[in-house]
């Protein structure tokens, strides 16, 4: 069960930094829209 934890947490770690980055590349997206 504990090893079980450990992966889930590194799955949602991983799914963090995932959307984190579609989130940054969202966010720059934008910008060049409204810069256009």
């Amino acid at each position: 069960m504990i090893g079980r934890k450990i992966d889930d947490v590194e799955l949602q770690n991983k799914f963090k930094n995932e959307y984190q980055n579609y989130q940054n590349c969202n966010d720059n997206f934008k910008i060049v829209l409204n810069e256009n």
